[in-house]
């Protein structure tokens, strides 16, 4: 398959989304995996980058798993956090719970854009305020692609 060619010095890693749920989440995964994309367990994936830098990959499936279960175990500042949330509408609880970076989709850049007005709606419960790009709020960053 296509996502079988994507390759990465430190590895591909996913999390799945709401047609993922209402389909066959474990048979979506099961793909994901035999064609070498990870998908961080609640506990994340750590990755060395040297001596003194690492990073933590995470996923948050909330609303689509409930309840509310992300939280970084280990608040260590020396470690980056960087969560995988198919929607962004959680930013704030995910900021709170530890999240440095925040990567999403779901919002697909709005489901319709006008030139110089943007989306004209977007399947958030934000509303157009966050249909792509990047945010900052509090210690963490959002960045929200205009893909699924």
């Amino acid at each position: 398959t296509l996502l079988a060619e994507v390759h990465a010095p430190l590895g591909v890693f996913g999390c799945l989304g709401n047609h993922d749920y209402w389909s066959d989440p474990d048979e979506i995964s099961n793909s994901l995996r035999k064609v070498g994309i990870r998908i961080p367990t609640d506990d994340g994936i750590t990755l060395n980058i040297s001596k003194s830098s690492s990073l933590r990959i995470y996923r948050s499936d909330y609303p689509y798993l409930k309840p509310w279960s992300f939280d970084v175990p280990d608040r260590d500042e020396t470690f980056l956090n960087i969560v995988l949330s198919h929607t962004p509408d959680y930013y704030k609880r995910l900021e709170k719970s530890g999240a440095n970076l925040i990567f999403s989709g779901h919002l697909h850049g709005g489901q319709w854009r006008i030139p110089l007005f943007g989306s004209v709606i977007a399947p958030s419960i934000r509303d157009r305020i966050f249909d792509m790009g990047h945010f900052a709020y509090k210690k963490a960053h959002i960045f929200i692609t205009a893909g699924g």
